[in-house]
């Protein structure tokens, strides 16, 4: 599950509010940089619900608490939930079923795929790719002689809506000396996130983590 939530003018406080919005789901939680967030929700569903119940819990609190709207984009594959937030802002949210990832995908512009570098697209359009689904019927042999090994086959599997790369949850903010420790600071975190990071390892109902580059 991706969240993309609209700019505000609070600054740290609201991001702080945020922040724990999203790890009262799931420890499994890393900001983006770009206003938006992962959260891997596969060890919550026991707790919650539905992968989009815990969605419209999210973006609702995040109204309430942040005064924030925001798209939430869940899927099964890591590009996939990117494509379904960004589909979904500024507020909304967008299910893509696991089986229904690889034919979200076909008819997309293959620059709709995060994290592929404008060179590699511009030597792909030359060659006659335009979209995600032209690489995804393309032989891997040949987008490897194009691309090199790794990255042939790397883009090959995003096409294929194939990304197994595990959440990678940012550590909390260290508490001050002598501080008290918040519902979501501390050894607390660490311990929910190594069980829970096994557990989405083991088919995940959401992913959280933006394509990685392909140069």
């Amino acid at each position: 599950m991706r969240t993309v939530q609209v700019a505000d003018e609070g600054g740290a406080d609201v991001a702080e509010v945020v922040r724990r919005v999203l790890l009262d789901v799931t420890a499994l939680v890393e900001p983006t940089g770009d206003g938006g967030a992962f959260l891997d929700v596969s060890g919550a569903r026991h707790r919650l619900g539905r992968p989009t119940w815990i969605a419209g819990m999210v973006r609702e609190r995040l109204r309430l608490r942040a005064g924030l709207a925001s798209g939430i984009g869940v899927a099964a594959t890591k590009c996939v939930a990117e494509l379904a937030s960004v589909e979904a802002a500024p507020d909304g949210v967008v299910l893509v079923p696991r089986s229904a990832g690889p034919d979200y995908l076909r008819p997309r512009p293959l620059a709709d795929l995060p994290g592929v570098p404008t060179r590699v697209l511009g030597a792909l359009a030359a060659a006659g790719f335009s979209t995600v689904g032209d690489v995804a019927d393309a032989p891997l042999a040949d987008l490897q002689r194009r691309l090199g090994a790794p990255g042939g086959r790397r883009l090959h599997d995003l096409a294929l809506g194939r990304d197994p790369r595990p959440v990678r949850p940012t550590p909390a903010p260290r508490v001050p000396h002598g501080a008290p420790a918040g519902p979501g600071d501390g050894p607390d975190v660490v311990r929910r996130s190594s069980t829970r990071s096994a557990t989405g390892r083991d088919g995940r109902s959401t992913t959280t983590i933006p394509c990685a580059d392909l140069s």
